[in-house]
């Protein structure tokens, strides 16, 4: 799911992730990224690539990974892009990062 906001944001990406319950786990690729536990277990887990976030608006590409990589070395997983768990977090996320915004 790829949620797209006007930035109108005073705080910097990981305050911004922080507040909305994510923590940061680096960069791959050129890009940030923040994960959700859901429960008390690694997975699953909700998880944020930032894709933009510049001075006109921030992107961020949420997907729900079910289970970590099944071979050592690799980084392909179980992502789910679109069902009501993700769509839900992508509705938490847009209002509570609308309600961080400076106007």
């Amino acid at each position: 799911m790829r949620l797209v906001l006007e930035n109108k944001f005073s705080q910097n990406l990981p305050n911004l992730m922080r507040a909305c319950g994510y923590r940061m786990e680096g960069a791959r690729d050129g890009q940030e990224n923040f994960t959700r536990l859901i429960g008390r277990n690694p997975y699953p887990h909700f998880h944020i690539y930032v894709g933009e976030y510049n001075d006109e608006r921030l992107v961020l590409n949420l997907h729900l990974d079910q289970k970590g990589a099944s071979y050592s070395g690799q980084t392909a997983h179980s992502g789910e892009y679109g069902n009501e768990l993700v769509e839900g977090e992508g509705r938490r996320l847009t209002a509570i990062l609308r309600g961080l915004a400076s106007d």
